[in-house]
């Protein structure tokens, strides 16, 4: 393809992507503030006034930064480094006069990289939307008077950080829900979004 045809391919395709995951990503908020909401209150038995998520607090939550960029431009950082790929490859083996066939080939082997990032993307996003939504909850009950602690659960498994930042060692913590989780290297509120201390 020539470059401004990859890059309008890539823009359309991002522009839908981008839309669905919000519409998902909303969606995966709302579900875990109300189901937390409906835990709290049949568990405390009394009603806490949890009121409509706003639209606006979901806008806010989705353009919350992680590391400093928010959903949008992490995509749109992928999306760029995707077409750069894609010239450079186009570009190297039009020079070298290889076929259509082994550029493609090569390209797939190194865009299936790009998807696992996507994807990691993606899933880092939807654990911190999930938790957020669960945390905000927990902060309306804590504010009804409710008293309210969190606790820090791993998989156990062998993807649970244990370097710098430890996860294992925040496994099963139970502290109040205002405070913050610490795994040595950032601390934060809840677990997809940590702050690092500066």
């Amino acid at each position: 393809f020539p470059s401004h045809d990859t890059s309008f391919i890539m823009r359309t395709h991002y522009k839908d992507m981008s839309k669905h995951m919000d519409k998902a990503l909303k969606g995966v908020y709302v579900d875990g503030y109300y189901l937390s909401a409906h835990a709290v209150e049949t568990y405390a038995k009394v009603k806490l006034g949890y009121a409509s998520v706003r639209p606006e607090s979901l806008t806010a939550m989705l353009n919350n930064p992680v590391n400093g960029l928010t959903l949008n431009q992490r995509l749109e950082r992928q999306r760029a480094a995707i077409i750069y790929q894609i010239q450079q490859q186009v570009t190297a083996g039009l020079q070298n006069r290889e076929t259509y066939s082994t550029m493609a080939k090569r390209l797939k082997n190194e865009l299936e990289g790009d998807a696992v990032k996507a994807m990691r993307i993606v899933r880092t996003e939807g654990h911190r939307v999930q938790e957020s939504g669960k945390h905000d909850a927990m902060e309306h009950a804590n504010k009804q008077g409710v008293v309210m602690h969190k606790q820090w659960n791993t998989l156990q498994d062998q993807r649970v950080r244990n370097k710098v930042a430890n996860h294992r060692k925040l496994d099963n913590k139970k502290i109040p829900v205002t405070d913050m989780f610490d795994d040595g290297l950032s601390k934060g509120l809840k677990p997809g979004l940590h702050y690092r201390d500066w």
